[in-house]
């Protein structure tokens, strides 16, 4: 746009007051990271008051702090008596269902000989150890075994964050005591629980899958020697998964132990470090963030497409129509965002039936609500077009593209109900393979129309994109049916009328209520920002949803990796694994805020180049630049509001989560808003920075919430609720 086309574009649209330029530029973006580094620093004043809270709680409940930890040698002494006799418990069951002669899966434990017992390690690792029911060590033998145990127990050990600290404290508190075979047993039990956990697949499957194997087994391998031995594999598992438990939390208390700065530094260490729950952390949130980043950089691909072939009216017609559409769609998605939660509840606790059963109530709840908000935005698309001040030929243009495009909202809900059983199953590697064909198939059928088909419009892109959706849901259906993927949950998703399970409608209610109107205020708020924007102009409607593609593709990555904590996180607190669940929690916030950060530098190394991929607008070009540099500290502050958004949830505590999302964008954000676009005329890079300070002010509180929490109230809560809604779908099919 030259010189003469501003001067008429401000006299139409007029001029801001208070232009951004290269000096006023600046002090806005100080403003906006002064206050967000105030909100960061007054978090830990706030935690510290919260912390005197649950210290005096858990003194009251009889269990110390960490800086007495030390402060009874007598107590700790019985203490672990007591853990060298779970121990020798543990490996009394190991040893029986060893001597059936099959393998531990991914111990790969075996009998080597009568005296010796061979642990085969996942990394190859191999620790030989004496039995201790069978003979009786000597001095220098005891004293080899210990050494044996502790090298095992500080090779594998690391990976479930203890490392070498824990096994100094098994050899040093096993070298005070007398009871030489206790110790050995416990030695033994530990290091062989620690080379099985080692491999990440055993960690997430090994109590559900001995339950799974006996429901699919044929009637000839159902005897009572096979039923005997995989409830013995079973309790095994479920102990030993106990027993990390319990070593996770004596390292909260060694971490938290003292006074001071540098139990905060030795905290933060902790987070940092390469552990077992950081692996499965990664290995679940890998897949969901090349999913989610995939998706989102073929979308904006996509945007650009029709931004660079169409040109500038049908981009507004592209854009107001996804963003109406995409209001209802993210009020419905709060059932499938729900599914997250409560399906992670239902898998910990080994209920795959269950977690079938919820599935299908969200499919019933999701086609209820969707159908209708179809026929809506049928009819009304025009008339809501026009109050953002388009023209014309956009209003057509808009209704015609909507009325194909709601079919493709409506598959894609669907499709996306099921899949959550897988990635919370451990199919999420294939899932993640089927969302990047199906991304680059959407993209690309855009792509040639626009390139080889005449007069093409945006009725056959949406149709396209329609057509494309109900391939993939068709297609990834009978691949998971062919594969058995779906097999655990086919009982309670197919066999099952699912709707006469009160107890699991109303939990599923509960949860996806909340969270639809979250969802709704977070973007409705984006829409309430939209109009702000188009008080500007119409230009910078275009703009904005340019900048909401950018900023779409860095909030895809967060994502993929706010799924997967609070996945880990439900699945920790369906089992009772309270500071398992405590320390999936911080090294989520840990990981994402880093992972933030990384996303922030990519963006400001691409600096202005980034526009120039969207659209050849030069008046666009420069509104995209100058908001860069807000983006990339809204983009920290966006992802840790949003994953401590996501861990609250999947507590089960969506309503305190929407409810403080609700105050901080109705009092801070739009309020702010209003002002810098309608009162004060700030061009939009004042407009990201109302959307900044609310993201750090929602990020503030809800961590404080987290820190604040009490664990066991909340994971025996939910492990109740879903005892419950077992009872009762069993009441019904006694019924039946």
């Amino acid at each position: 746009m030259v010189d003469n086309d501003l001067d008429d574009y401000y006299y139409n649209y007029g001029k801001p007051y208070v232009p951004i330029t290269r000096e006023t530029g600046p002090w806005i973006l100080i403003a906006v990271g002064t206050y967000s580094i105030s909100c960061i620093l007054l978090l830990p004043v706030l935690v510290r008051i919260g912390r005197r809270r649950i210290e005096a709680r858990l003194r009251n409940s009889g269990y110390d702090d960490g800086s007495s930890i030390d402060s009874n040698p007598a107590d700790k002494t019985a203490e672990m008596d007591k853990t060298a006799e779970d121990g020798e418990h543990l490996m009394s069951k190991e040893s029986s269902t060893l001597a059936d002669g099959d393998a531990v899966r991914t111990g790969k434990a075996k009998i080597a000989s009568g005296e010796c017992i061979e642990v085969v390690h996942g990394d190859g690792i191999q620790t030989q150890t004496r039995r201790a029911k069978k003979l009786r060590p000597s001095r220098s033998e005891h004293s080899a075994s210990h050494k044996s145990a502790y090298s095992a127990i500080s090779s594998t050990g690391t990976s479930l964050g203890l490392g070498s600290m824990m096994g100094d404290m098994c050899y040093s508190s096993t070298r005070s005591r007398g009871k030489r075979s206790s110790n050995i047993s416990r030695e033994m039990a530990m290091a062989d629980y620690m080379a099985r956990l080692s491999n990440a697949n055993y960690a997430t499957s090994t109590v559900s899958g001995y339950s799974a194997r006996l429901k699919k087994a044929p009637a000839s391998e159902m005897s009572e020697q096979n039923i005997a031995k995989s409830v013995a594999e079973a309790e095994t598992a479920a102990e030993a998964e106990k027993y990390h438990d319990e070593q996770v939390g004596e390292q909260f208390k060694m971490n938290l132990g003292g006074r001071g700065i540098a139990k905060y530094y030795r905290f933060l260490v902790s987070m940092a470090t390469w552990d077992f729950e950081t692996k499965e952390i990664l290995k679940l949130a890998a897949p969901l963030i090349i999913s989610s980043v995939t998706y989102e950089v073929f979308d904006a691909i996509s945007t650009a497409l029709v931004s660079l072939y169409l040109g500038t009216e049908a981009l507004q017609a592209y854009i107001v129509s996804n963003l109406l559409i995409g209001l209802s769609d993210t009020f419905i998605d709060g059932v499938g965002y729900a599914l997250n939660t409560v399906c992670s509840h239902a898998i910990g606790m080994d209920n795959h039936k269950l977690a079938g059963q919820y599935v299908q109530i969200g499919g019933v709840i999701y086609g209820i609500f969707a159908i209708p908000c179809m026929g809506v935005w049928w009819f009304v698309m025009g008339d809501c077009i026009r109050l953002f001040g388009m023209s014309e030929a956009v209003v057509e243009e808009g209704v015609r593209y909507t009325r194909i495009v709601i079919f493709h909202y409506l598959v894609s809900g669907i499709f996306e109900g099921y899949t959550v059983l897988l990635e919370i199953n451990g199919q999420a590697v294939p899932g993640t393979i089927f969302d990047i064909i199906m991304s680059f198939a959407d993209m690309a059928s855009t792509w040639l129309l626009l390139a080889l088909v005449d007069d093409v419009d945006l009725y056959w892109i949406g149709l396209s994109q329609f057509l494309v959706a109900l391939f993939s849901l068709f297609l990834f259906t009978a691949i998971s049916v062919y594969k058995g993927w779906l097999d655990p949950f086919l009982e309670g998703l197919t066999k099952t009328f699912a709707l006469k399970n009160t107890a699991a409608v109303k939990a599923l209610l509960n949860t996806a209520i909340p969270l639809s109107c979250s969802n709704l205020i977070s973007y409705g708020e984006w829409e309430a920002l939209t109009f702000f924007a188009a008080a500007l102009g119409p230009k910078e409607v275009a703009a904005w949803g340019l900048f909401e593609a950018v900023w779409g593709l860095m909030e895809g990555a967060s994502s993929g990796a706010t799924e997967a904590g609070s996945i880990r996180l439900a699945t920790h607190l369906g089992r009772g694994n309270v500071n398992s669940a405590k320390l999936c929690t911080w090294k989520c916030l840990f990981l994402s805020t880093s992972l933030g950060i990384f996303e922030t530098s990519i963006l400001f190394i691409c600096g202005n180049d980034i526009s120039t991929w969207f659209t050849d607008d030069k008046f666009l070009q420069d509104i995209m630049n100058g908001m860069l540099p807000v983006v990339g500290i809204g983009n920290i502050l966006m992802v840790f509001g949003m994953v401590s958004w996501s861990l609250v949830g999947a507590q089960g505590r969506y309503k305190l989560a929407t409810t403080i999302n609700a105050l901080v964008s109705f009092a801070l954000t739009i309020p702010l808003a209003a002002i810098f676009c309608v009162g004060m005329k700030l061009t939009l890079d004042a407009l990201v920075g109302a959307v900044v300070i609310g993201y750090s002010t929602v990020g503030l509180c809800l961590a404080y919430v987290l820190f604040v929490s009490d664990w066991e109230h909340i994971s025996t809560t939910i492990r109740q609720l879903h005892a419950v809604e077992e009872e009762s779908s069993s009441d019904e099919e006694e019924d039946e």
